[in-house]
């Protein structure tokens, strides 16, 4: 009897293990030894034939690895980057990975160059596209710069903008290229002054050669709670060959936070956060769209978050009184803006805070010393809006973790969340349930999958052991396929889902 009983207790707990297992079809590739040894992931990038390319980056070399279509290494190079020369974006367009970089060859010279990185002749070439005098003190004491890379739909053309600042001037070089010949189309250089405090978020490239960049600009942070055009907006700018315009973003007695979008035809949709209490915070959500043809600017639709995405948080004991009160939710980032099929858009978000370090002051007897602390990855917030911006539903995801570790993807308008957690996920008696590993615990990697209403089942992919932990926030989906690389510095291999 007892033999029965138990024979019946391993059926029942193999079938509910079964239903819990991931619907994908997996497949892991042979190892490969990396010689790199470098997690720092600039590209991932997938050609129509299924040949994978990885390009990773340190001070001094640029890595180039290419696998065929069941993942298998058949490329590997090194390449030394010149004296001075930094990374500063990338693009793929015909089985080819462009990497630009930018370097100081004199002081007062600012060179643009591009790594081609070919998928079919296994090889790679580098070539300067262009080049412009700098003030001496811009190119060693600017206060902050940065560059921004686009391709145009059509893939005809890419665009490089880059920008510095210099006190209170920000200075723009903004460049369009030919795709096919790397021949320079158009340049143009602008300056202003500028808030102290300026960065840009994103750029794209129309079909018509018309650069767009987005730009966040603050007059000083110490004053965040004045809410002014002139301390703090976001600025969209059109670079065309002979003309420069621009629409500021703002909301009266709001502070709309981080931002990212996607193009729907001649419009960019943006879609972000909202406060009213400050900036990095979040009330609820922000979406609006921006003619690319006259950057006329919609309304600022604005639409307070779900309980749920509360109740996900701080569970539901808590839920009710946390949005009465009107509680915000504080640090989080805009990771992903994803479309489904309906053209519905989803918004995935993750808390970050990053991590501190200084040094300590000598006591009296005894020496200074140095603080350090993680980086910090917390919870996920997810909303999903329909095509015409009004927001469906809101859920949220509990964890934390020290370094980024998500990632998301739409499969048959199905919306995919796949995350490390605890072997053993256990609904709280608040009902979270708390995706967290801890520090020395087996993990487990989950599939948490939303359908059409918001409705989550949590599907397990695998159980972490040894160097078969994978790192979703590095995967890449393509075709129908998530691809993702192994943590380990060694032995490496892949995990396809399909």
């Amino acid at each position: 009897m007892k033999k029965i009983h138990f024979a019946l207790c391993i059926l029942i707990s193999l079938s509910c293990y079964s239903q819990n297992r991931s619907e994908f079809d997996i497949y892991r590739s042979p190892e490969y030894r990396d010689a790199h040894k470098i997690d720092s992931i600039l590209a991932v990038h997938t050609s129509p034939d299924g040949k994978t390319g990885f390009i990773r980056h340190d001070n001094k070399r640029i890595y180039f690895d290419l696998f065929d279509e069941r993942l298998v290494n058949i490329h590997t190079e090194e390449i030394k980057k010149a004296r001075r020369e930094q990374v500063v974006g990338e693009i793929f367009y015909n089985n080819e990975i462009k990497v630009f970089t930018q370097s100081y060859p004199e002081k007062d010279e600012l060179v643009l160059s591009c790594y081609q990185m070919n998928f079919e002749e296994k090889s790679h070439n580098r070539i300067d596209l262009t080049s412009w005098n700098v003030d001496k003190k811009m190119g060693l004491f600017s206060n902050k710069r940065g560059t921004s890379v686009a391709l145009s739909p059509d893939e005809k053309f890419f665009s490089v903008s880059s920008f510095t600042i210099n006190r209170n001037m920000i200075y723009f070089q903004v460049t369009v290229f030919n795709a096919e010949t790397l021949e320079e189309v158009f340049s143009k250089q602008t300056s202003r002054n500028e808030n102290k405090f300026y960065s840009v978020l994103e750029s794209y490239l129309d079909d018509e050669l018309n650069v767009f960049i987005l730009g966040e600009s603050y007059y000083n942070e110490e004053t965040e709670m004045e809410i002014s055009i002139e301390n703090r907006h976001f600025r969209l700018e059109k670079y065309s060959a002979d003309n420069v315009t621009e629409v500021r973003i703002q909301k009266a007695d709001k502070y709309i936070n981080v931002v990212k979008s996607i193009q729907m035809d001649r419009k960019l949709n943006f879609y972000g956060f909202y406060s009213e209490s400050g900036d990095n915070r979040i009330k609820g959500v922000c979406n609006f769209h921006i003619d690319m043809f006259d950057l006329s600017l919609s309304e600022i639709k604005l639409q307070g978050l779900p309980t749920e995405v509360y109740e996900g948080i701080y569970g539901k004991n808590r839920a009710e009184r946390k949005k009465r009160k009107g509680k915000e939710l504080y640090g989080f980032i805009v990771n992903y803006i994803l479309e489904d099929d309906e053209k519905n858009s989803y918004l995935l978000a993750e808390e970050y805070s990053p991590g501190t370090h200084g040094a300590l002051p000598p006591a009296a007897g005894v020496l200074g010393g140095a603080y350090q602390s993680t980086p910090y990855y917390g919870n996920i917030v997810i909303i999903k809006f329909d095509k015409a911006g009004t927001m469906q539903w809101g859920r949220s995801i509990s964890k934390n973790d020290s370094r980024a570790t998500y990632n998301a993807f739409v499969k048959d308008n199905n919306l995919h969340v796949l995350a490390n957690a605890a072997t053993n996920l256990k609904q709280k008696d608040d009902g979270r349930t708390r995706a967290t590993k801890s520090f020395f615990g087996p993990t487990t990697l989950y599939d948490f999958k939303y359908d059409a209403n918001g409705e989550v089942i949590i599907k397990r992919i695998q159980d972490n052991k040894g160097k078969t932990l994978y790192i979703p926030h590095n995967g890449n989906y393509v075709n129908g396929r998530f691809i993702m690389l192994s943590d380990s510095w060694t032995e490496r291999r892949f995990l396809v889902l399909e």
